[in-house]
């Protein structure tokens, strides 16, 4: 996984940045939400964090990064590199058992200690989390997930942070460059990133 923040830092650092004005934009345009999930109008916050997504990574900066936003079948998000990498994105899942946020089992960071054996079991996911009384990104990681579409039996086996987006990559101020962020062209997933599992439909709402 640390292979995968480095590989593609500028372009997750602008997910991570997108993703903290969808979801402002969901709490702003879901006015007196009386609960953390169902708005007016059948509304939900993952799905206005999805569409306002969709909209941003949409965008010539986005366009210009290591991944590209491809549509499989569902309504989700998903992230590419066309090569090795596929991601997705999606609101942090609660435990059936207990109803809390689920949390990775370990601390630990990157996919090579997990043991080769795991690999074709891992899907990458992008899990952003919020609340009603924040009514912001709380938070967002980059995890390592199986079973990723039972939800009684998804585990997460490991989560690191999502990189900061800057002002300027974001287009709130001017760049440099314009704005644009680098992409980064190191070669790290190389050696074993051709195990990994690239994923299946997706029906969350985010």
């Amino acid at each position: 996984m640390a292979a995968v923040l480095k590989r593609h830092r500028a372009a997750l650092g602008l997910v991570h940045g997108y993703l903290d004005l969808s979801v402002e934009d969901a709490y702003r345009r879901l006015d007196g939400l009386r609960s953390d999930d169902l708005g007016p109008h059948g509304l939900t916050v993952g799905g206005v964090v999805r569409d306002g997504m969709r909209e941003r990574t949409a965008c010539e900066v986005f366009q210009q990064c290591s991944l590209s936003v491809v549509r499989k079948s569902g309504n989700g998000v998903w992230l590419t590199d066309g090569r090795y990498v596929s991601i997705r994105i999606r609101r942090r899942p609660k435990d059936v058992r207990t109803g809390l946020p689920l949390r990775a089992n370990s601390d630990q960071e990157s996919l090579p200690e997990l043991g080769f054996s795991m690999l074709g079991q891992i899907t990458l996911v992008i899990f952003w989390s919020s609340s009603l009384q924040s009514k912001v990104l709380d938070r967002a990681v980059l995890a390592a997930v199986t079973h990723v579409e039972d939800r009684n039996r998804l585990t997460i086996v490991a989560e690191s942070e999502l990189p900061l987006a800057t002002a300027a990559s974001l287009g709130l101020v001017p760049g440099p460059d314009g704005g644009a962020a680098a992409v980064d062209e190191d070669d790290d997933l190389d050696e074993f990133w051709p195990m990994v599992e690239q994923g299946g439909g997706d029906d969350d709402p985010a």
